[in-house]
């Protein structure tokens, strides 16, 4: 492994001398020189700069404001479910994403990094990385989601294990004033207010959330007995408030984000007493970040940013005449990064930047009135990265990229990257990919104990993953493409939480360890095209294997598809969309157990420009009332919890004068 490092460091620093030929700015159409037969969108997130998704070292995809719009999107998990590799499982608490066959029950998104315009959210108590309501962004102001598949910890470092996914503001002047409010099924409703404007140089963008949501009624088996139906009802409420200010004035950039989500636990996790509405877990969340960027020339543009995040976690739980119980997870910590650009020779850019943070980390857990466990971790982490695009020849690029992380608590990690980019002819590009990540263990992982169930291990080691992928991706004309890749990835020294018989208590206690090993692979296809009178769709099925020990992964669905379809309705500001998503059957904790296989059908009609000021949605999800089920992780009674059944939501925007 050495070796590869030293070759891939060989590569990038030769290519920063090689021989000059043409310039070309970053952006442009470069080499082919316009040649172009179809649109090849600009993304961000799979190099840290803009440039062309076939240029990108990854298999990128991204879902757009008008796809937003157009399918009724809610939250950034339900845009989600559409992408090849991706399945959401919630368990009435968390929204999780599975990622190419790796969706653990109970690991709370660690092993993607989430970032909203670049900002990272994932926070270092627990790394958890939320996708749902508790993101806190509401889902008027998202101009395009980013999703970049495979390791990303050559440029991102921790976490950026399976995927990057990238959420992206509109711009000030986009918006304009607008106010909508939402009803929905469970007694859900919502209201968005926000203001965007541009004058001269300078654009701002403020906006609130409200969201208040009863939640459904719920049944389960497994709490049905003597002392119940099983049956409970307000406890799977939800109430959120979020505000988001961005403001821009020439080279510098304010974004600042507030949010708080309250959720019911209706699964009665961690032994609670069923039933009890006083379950419930709490995540805040509030940045501030200030970034410059300034442009010398068409050789070397800067950036550099500071910032400073607040993250906690409450939980209040109900252990009935044994007391009430409270656990906390706060993490404070500020940073910044600088990034250059720089176009020492004509087919050739190198990316270098470095970051540093200093996080102050505390834990408490107890009884309520009780004096309890209380602890306090401190550390600072910092790295340096560098990425080289090399066009060795006019239809070959070769990409490299190293990071170097070092942090207080952990070993350091060393990851590079490898892409071979091949574009035979102008519509035809071939990625030859390898990418390696790192996740360091979250403090709750490795200092957190509660004096009743959970040890601290200080010992653990960094998980890592390889991974290989082909990637082909053809543009039919102007209207439509295709894409295919074949992956295979080998995760190592995965951190699971296992029971260990502790002498000086004579009891066993649960600990997290580096005990595992999986290894995924497969297929993944799709297609997307414009048909006739404005009509689009979209469809990819992926084929996929995770195994651990020779066995199948918890949570790890064999085949996931997806097909999306919108047209108009006979009149241009009338517009239908049909989404159906499949996800294959999935094991449970118990290796006997498998929930069943489900499709879910949502459909959506949209009345957008019959008067300018107003637009409608109408949407029904889970349109043929699927029974649907997802994995549920150890701390829930469960096997599996019951998704939603059919429900309903009509959202009103109007955009109001000036």
């Amino acid at each position: 492994m050495k070796r590869l490092y030293c070759l891939i460091l060989a590569i990038t620093l030769a290519a920063s001398f090689a021989r000059p030929y043409h310039v070309y700015a970053q952006g442009t159409t470069g080499p082919a020189g316009g040649d172009l037969l179809f649109e090849d969108q600009l993304v961000m997130t799979a190099s840290k700069k803009l440039q062309r998704i076939s240029e990108a070292p990854a298999l990128v995809f991204v879902v757009t404001r008008e796809e937003i719009e157009r399918r009724g999107y809610r939250t950034v998990s339900d845009a989600l479910r559409g992408i090849a590799a991706l399945h959401v499982s919630y368990d009435r608490v968390w929204e999780t994403l599975g990622v190419r066959g790796f969706g653990t029950p109970g690991d709370f998104n660690t092993h993607i990094l989430v970032l909203l315009d670049g900002h990272t959210i994932n926070e270092d108590w627990a790394a958890y990385a939320p996708i749902g309501t508790d993101l806190g962004v509401d889902i008027d102001l998202i101009d395009r989601i980013e999703v970049v598949l495979g390791p990303g910890s050559a440029l991102y470092g921790s976490n950026a294990f399976f995927a990057v996914i990238n959420i992206l503001t509109r711009p000030a002047a986009d918006v304009g004033a607008i106010a909508t409010v939402e009803a929905a099924s469970f007694d859900t409703y919502r209201s968005h207010v926000a203001f965007g404007r541009k004058l001269a140089e300078l654009e701002m963008l403020a906006s609130a959330t409200w969201l208040d949501a009863a939640g459904p009624d719920l049944s389960f088996a497994e709490f049905a007995g003597e002392e119940g139906s099983g049956r409970t009802s307000g406890t799977d409420f939800t109430r959120l408030w979020s505000s988001l200010l961005k403001v821009s004035y020439k080279d510098f950039q304010l974004l600042a984000k507030g949010s708080e989500r309250r959720k019911g636990m209706p699964t009665a996790p961690f032994d609670t007493v069923f039933g009890s509405d006083y379950n419930e877990v709490r995540d805040t969340r509030h940045f501030v970040e200030m970034k410059a960027h300034r442009d010398f020339g068409e050789k070397l543009d800067l950036m550099g940013r500071l910032y400073y995040d607040y993250y906690r976690y409450d939980d209040y739980l109900d252990y009935g005449e044994d007391g009430k119980f409270r656990d906390i997870g706060t993490d404070h910590w500020g940073g910044g990064e600088l990034q250059v650009n720089w176009t020492p020779h004509t087919r050739d850019r190198v990316t270098v930047g470095g970051e540093l943070k200093r996080h102050q980390v505390s834990q408490a857990a107890g009884l309520i009135g009780e004096e309890g466990i209380h602890l306090s971790t401190d550390f600072t982490y910092g790295a340096i990265y560098v990425q080289n695009d090399w066009q060795v020849l006019d239809r070959l690029t070769v990409i490299t990229g190293l990071h170097y992380s070092r942090s207080s608590l952990f070993a350091s990690a060393f990851t590079p990257r490898l892409a071979l980019i091949l574009r035979p002819v102008p519509a035809t590009t071939f990625k030859l990919l390898y990418g390696t990540g790192f996740r360091n263990p979250s403090v709750y992982e490795a200092y957190f104990e509660d004096g009743i169930d959970l040890i601290a291990n200080p010992e653990l080691d960094s998980e890592t993953v390889r991974t290989a992928e082909l990637v082909w991706e053809q543009r039919l004309g102007s209207k439509s493409s295709i894409f295919l890749s074949a992956f295979r990835s080998d995760v190592r020294d995965l951190i699971v939480q296992v029971p260990v018989y502790v002498p000086e208590l004579d009891e066993e206690r649960l600990q997290y360890m580096n005990v595992s090993r999986v290894r995924t692979q497969g297929l993944q296809a799709g297609a997307t095209a414009s048909l006739y009178a404005g009509a689009t769709v979209r469809a990819n099925a992926t084929y996929q294997s995770a195994e651990e020990a020779g066995s199948p992964r918890i949570n790890a669905p064999k085949w996931l598809g997806s097909v999306a379809l919108s047209a108009p309705l006979g009149v241009g500001w009338l517009r239908g969309a049909l989404e159906a998503n499949y996800v294959g059957s999935r094991r449970t904790r118990d290796p006997g157990v498998e929930v069943d296989a489900y499709t879910s059908l949502a459909a959506t009609i949209s009345l957008r420009g019959l008067v300018p000021w107003f637009s409608a949605h109408v949407a029904v999800r889970n349109a043929l009332d699927e029974a649907a089920y997802d994995p549920a992780g150890d701390e829930h009674v469960p096997l599996g919890v019951r998704q939603d059944g059919r429900n309903a939501s009509l959202q009103l925007t109007f955009r109001l004068p000036g």
